[in-house]
């Protein structure tokens, strides 16, 4: 039988972001460089966005990969984001890591540029070579290939709550697999940006207020946890779906009851809708301030930038809840804690 109480240890951590390589990224005050995505059906029209210069040098070590050679944006993301969580696993190790993957669109530049060939040039032109890139799960796939990773590989599509919804995955692995077959799992988060997912985005009226699409990766290494661990997942809250703003406001409320009073809250819903929402459901409890400049919204790859922001924000015998907006169909939330034993039986004590 699973129990809920049931905690992962952080034991590694990775980010990619337009600000910068690695998760100290995260943590400046000054606002990110902007850019603009011409638009495909106004080329006077510009988009704001926050992109990656994959032309910087610091990426050439993985465009000189073979099996990258083809690959799309967000390969070499979680590429990065992944190397940088595994640094301390040996080859060994990494024969008993378990892989998943959460992003929105996937790799959409290249599903965009052979459909598009496909169109332009007919079914018998489309480029071959560019097929097994539209694949959502390639991304994954090169990952494990390229870093040695040996365990279970799984992508899913969602948004910003399909990175909780991994994390429930690599929990429910981590407690029916032996650790003679998988001892730890590597959680990724990741999105690209493509000038036809700006389309949508501004159809959708996403762009009011402020709204900055993003790209880039986050990552989470996690193990069963231990009574020496200090970072750890204490408890996971998802399946909060809702159908209108209305049904968003009460399964929010919903939600928000499991925030007990010993828990701080790192609130995350900034220039979308769900900032009223979130305004709202924490009126009474203790806010932790977030002093780190706006990461825009790349959906699994925000969340999971606000989930290692969580992390720095944690303090000793405190436990920290962190709400995931999801904008498409649901919310969720993460429970994390810096002395995992103590505060683990706390929780499960209130409840």
């Amino acid at each position: 039988m699973l129990t809920n109480s049931f905690s992962l240890a952080v034991c590694g951590q990775g980010a990619v972001t337009p600000n910068g390589i690695g998760v100290h990224s995260l943590f400046q005050s000054d606002p990110w460089p902007l850019q603009k995505i011409v638009s495909l059906r106004n080329p006077d029209k510009t988009f704001p966005v926050y992109s990656i210069n994959l032309k910087e040098e610091h990426w050439k070590r993985w465009q000189q990969e073979p099996r990258l050679r083809r690959a799309s944006p967000l390969s070499f993301f979680m590429m990065e984001a992944a190397h940088q969580a595994l640094a301390s696993e040996s080859d060994v190790s990494r024969k008993k890591i378990g892989l998943v993957a959460a992003f929105n669109t996937g790799c959409i530049s290249y599903s965009r540029r052979f459909f598009q060939g496909v169109l332009e040039q007919g079914q018998r032109f489309a480029s071959p070579a560019l097929f097994p890139e539209t694949v959502f799960n390639s991304p994954l796939s090169h990952v494990a290939a390229v870093l040695g990773v040996k365990g279970a590989c799984y992508s899913i599509v969602g948004d910003h709550t399909a990175w909780v919804t991994a994390i429930q995955i690599a929990k429910t692995w981590l407690q029916t697999c032996g650790k003679e077959t998988m001892e730890k799992v590597l959680v990724l988060g990741a999105e690209e940006l493509d000038p036809i997912a700006c389309e949508a985005y501004h159809l959708a009226g996403w762009f009011k207020k402020g709204w900055v699409p993003t790209e880039g990766a986050g990552a989470f290494l996690l193990k069963r946890a231990s009574v020496s661990d200090k970072i750890c997942i204490t408890q996971i809250h998802e399946g909060y779906s809702y159908r209108n703003h209305q049904q968003a406001k009460q399964q929010a409320k919903t939600l928000f009851e499991k925030c007990l009073p010993h828990h701080k809250t790192l609130t995350s819903a900034q220039r979308n809708w769900f900032n009223p929402i979130e305004t709202a459901c924490c009126k009474n409890l203790q806010i932790l301030t977030q002093s780190y400049a706006y990461c825009g919204e790349g959906f699994t790859a925000s969340a999971a930038w606000h989930s290692l922001r969580a992390i720095r924000q944690s303090h000793e015998s405190t436990s920290l809840f962190q709400p995931i907006w999801g904008l498409n169909q649901q919310i969720s939330a993460l429970e994390f804690s810096m002395n995992c034993d103590r505060l683990e039986n706390a929780s499960s004590q209130s409840r």
